[in-house]
């Protein structure tokens, strides 16, 4: 079995709400900003990408339920937004550990996983609304 780097762990989050996601990411090279990031969330980390249960690719442009690269990183830090909407957060059995990666990609082609760890989300009580 693969081994994580970080090992963050996101927990206390229910099953079928919307989540935010957010991440600073540290040490981007001077001359250098974030282009790209992605969310993958699967089940087993050996399952191939297309099985992943969540995906989310964000840019600097802001797309709702989706999310954003919301600083570049031009001074050497970053922050990253992921938009968890319902719709993909109820892909998420409660009580389960799920393997999520946040990978970035600079402006000269440069790629970092800068987090990686488990997600184990919570059943909803509520059941209509």
């Amino acid at each position: 079995m693969l081994e994580l780097k970080v090992a963050t762990k996101i927990r206390g989050k229910t099953a079928g709400d919307d989540w935010t996601i957010r991440r600073d990411v540290v040490n981007i090279p001077i001359g250098q900003s974030l282009s790209d990031a992605w969310l993958t969330v699967k089940e087993q980390i050996e399952d191939l990408d297309a099985a992943a249960k969540i995906q989310k690719h964000i840019t600097s442009v802001d797309v709702p339920g989706v999310g954003q690269i919301e600083v570049a990183g031009t001074s050497g830090t970053g922050t990253i937004r992921f938009d968890l909407i319902p719709a993909d957060t109820v892909l998420l059995q409660p009580h389960v550990t799920y393997y999520y990666d946040i990978q970035v990609k600079t402006t000269t082609g440069k790629y970092n996983t800068p987090d990686d760890g488990t997600i184990i989300a919570l059943p909803q009580i509520t059941q209509a609304t």
